[in-house]
């Protein structure tokens, strides 16, 4: 579906994506279950996820555990090396077309694509000067760089270098989960899947007709004027319900972007009872990081990776945390020189102070 604007946006499905999160989100159940409940959300995939869990094998388990659990604000091993093969194109292939071409691919080549994935937040301290060209390359190169590199997690670690050590055997083993999940597992639910994704796309659509500018606005926040003059396609994700991501890639060499946009992100957004924004409200005061967020955006707008570099925390962090910052539409985002700047409302946030302690203390006019 798309549009008569001066923006080349569709809705389109595209499998690859769906299935790196199914893979991801039965992977990190429990993670992601407390992530939304902090955040006032209920998972609605749960139902998929616990199914999805329910069938695997033990062998099953250990491999997608392997390669696609990982720490809180951390990449596993497998998931953006299943995404990005999602974006290589503008017409997305099948997750089998998928799992073929990583059967075609050389193993040295997959295990850099997931060092480089997993390591993208430490990723100038893993290279330490040296040319990525160059480490992945040189198998001995990489291990030593992987031995050295400081704040990265120490399991994630010890995982890439047994893949670097052993590629064919790492091969062997992501491309047998990838192939045994989506056949065993995820295919039996993929037209079920589908068919919500594309209700929420559905949704979405009739959004962006009536409103095109205030849709981008409100949930394309990754996504700068610039990049959407480009062809782009949005994906609606059931699992990853709240997500709004944007890629870019070439085609033919036409620049063209992939947004994943989450089915409830919506939800998240929209003006919640009053007792329940209290709740959150004294959620984002609980983390000491979020207190610096709101001392920095009270000061001036910033935008994302500044704002990582003031409080010494990763972009992924900052993210999550924005999250709490979303769901009370206490901060907006503003494009300006193809940078994503974060807005404080002030006055929203002493609305939110005064109202929570009325409520609190059940303080009746």
């Amino acid at each position: 579906m798309s549009f008569s604007t001066s923006y080349k946006i569709a809705f389109q499905f595209n499998p690859l994506f769906e299935f790196a999160s199914a893979a991801s989100f039965v992977a990190n159940k429990d993670q992601f279950i407390k992530i939304f409940h902090e955040l006032g959300e209920d998972l609605d995939s749960i139902g998929f996820i616990e199914q999805m869990d329910g069938q695997l094998s033990r062998f099953l388990r250990s491999e997608l555990n392997f390669f696609f659990v990982h720490p809180f604000k951390q990449t596993s091993l497998g998931y953006e090396t299943i995404v990005n093969m999602a974006i290589i194109n503008t017409s997305p292939i099948t997750v089998t077309e998928g799992i073929n071409t990583l059967e075609r691919m050389a193993s040295t080549q997959l295990v850099a694509r997931m060092v480089k994935s997993s390591l993208k937040e430490q990723f100038d301290s893993f290279l330490s000067g040296h040319q990525w060209s160059d480490v992945q390359r040189d198998r001995d190169l990489m291990i030593r760089q992987l031995n050295k590199i400081d704040g990265a997690n120490k399991e994630i670690i010890e995982r890439l270098l047994e893949c670097t050590m052993y590629p064919d055997e790492a091969k062997q083993r992501y491309h047998t989960l990838c192939k045994t999940f989506y056949n065993s597992i995820y295919s039996p639910l993929e037209e079920q899947i589908v068919s919500i994704s594309r209700g929420g796309a559905e949704k979405y659509s009739e959004q962006y007709k009536q409103n095109p500018l205030k849709f981008i606005d409100n949930y394309l926040v990754e996504a700068t004027e610039e990049k959407l003059k480009q062809p782009t396609q949005i994906h609606v994700s059931i699992f990853d319900q709240a997500c709004s991501t944007c890629n870019s890639g070439t085609s033919k060499d036409e620049l063209f972007n992939w947004i994943r946009l989450g089915i409830h992100l919506d939800r998240l957004l929209e003006n919640k009872p009053l007792r329940k924004q209290a709740d959150l409200f004294l959620k984002l005061l609980s983390d000491s990081k979020r207190i610096l967020i709101i001392e920095a955006l009270a000061e001036r707008p910033w935008y994302g990776q500044e704002l990582s570099k003031k409080l010494n925390l990763t972009p992924a962090a900052i993210s999550y945390h924005m999250g709490f910052f979303f769901s009370l539409d206490l901060v907006r985002v503003s494009k300006s020189d193809q940078r994503h700047y974060y807005l404080l409302d002030k006055e929203k946030m002493k609305t939110y102070f005064s109202q929570t302690q009325e409520i609190l203390l059940k303080k009746h006019d």
